[in-house]
């Protein structure tokens, strides 16, 4: 179909004709692009029923807020009826009604809201953790000297079993940020970096079902693969194989330290 090379041109010189606010403009130009994209890329000469449940499951593998997806289905809507109407030879009567475009500013406003939100409550969490882990190591040296000054007045100790503790998982939205801000440092193409950020979420969705912490251990990592593998041929795993090992040391080396600075790649 060719709509990237053909259609999509088209497409932008009708958003900068209506009258959008900026971050409204952004969100039909690039949605537009990432659609024509898909469609392309599986050579889809006419628009089928449900290419945009496709897109949608190509672009948010996991579940997505509701709020999200309402967003780019008003777009999807007014894409290919303007793909219809380039195809028929009447895209000057196309236009985007002013409701429509307010519709998407108000997603676009709750959106941002709700995403900042969140942020907030990341921060927040990552103040505790941080609180919780120098609270937990100045515990662990007063634990030390107290055990050292005991020495001092009895050398011979009789060793006690040691009790192995339950180790949990790191939260998975933190996870998932710290992850996702070191891919975007990253000079890789959009379909790679796709790659990287659903892995990511497939793996902790995974570690969710199968580990009642959610914890991601090399257990998990290695049934992961193996069902995220079936009937997939070996040379397209060895490409994600790549990806999951490299999520696996993020998180491990995650596990280990704050890791403001870490670099994987």
């Amino acid at each position: 179909m060719n709509i990237q090379t053909y259609i999509l041109p088209e497409w932008e010189v009708m958003l900068k004709k209506q009258n959008m606010e900026k971050d409204v403009y952004s969100r039909f130009s690039t949605t537009g692009s990432s659609m024509a994209e898909y469609l392309d890329r599986y050579m889809m000469r006419t628009l089928p029923s449900n290419w945009f449940q496709g897109w949608t499951k190509f672009h948010f593998p996991l579940r997505s807020d509701a709020l999200i997806l309402d967003l780019h289905k008003v777009i999807g809507t007014h894409f290919e009826e303007f793909i219809e109407k380039f195809r028929s030879g009447r895209k000057d009567d196309f236009e985007i009604p002013n409701g429509q475009i307010n519709k998407i500013k108000l997603l676009e406003q709750r959106s941002i809201k709700e995403h900042l939100e969140r942020e907030a409550d990341l921060n927040e969490l990552r103040s505790e953790i941080k609180k919780g882990r120098k609270s937990h190591n100045k515990s662990d040296r007063k634990k030390i000297a107290k055990v050292k000054k005991k020495e001092t007045v009895k050398p011979v100790i009789q060793e006690q079993p040691v009790k192995e503790e339950v180790t949990k998982g790191l939260d998975h939205d933190l996870v998932y940020k710290r992850w996702m801000e070191m891919v975007e440092s990253k000079p890789i193409s959009k379909s790679y970096w796709h790659i990287h950020e659903y892995i990511s979420r497939y793996i902790m969705d995974f570690a969710n079902k199968h580990n009642e912490d959610g914890r991601i251990t090399k257990q998990v990592i290695d049934d992961f693969l193996a069902d995220y593998g079936k009937g997939k041929r070996p040379k397209t795993m060895n490409h994600y194989n790549r990806v999951v090992y490299r999520f696996w040391e993020f998180y491990e080396n995650l596990e280990k330290e704050d890791a403001d600075e870490m670099q994987v790649w």
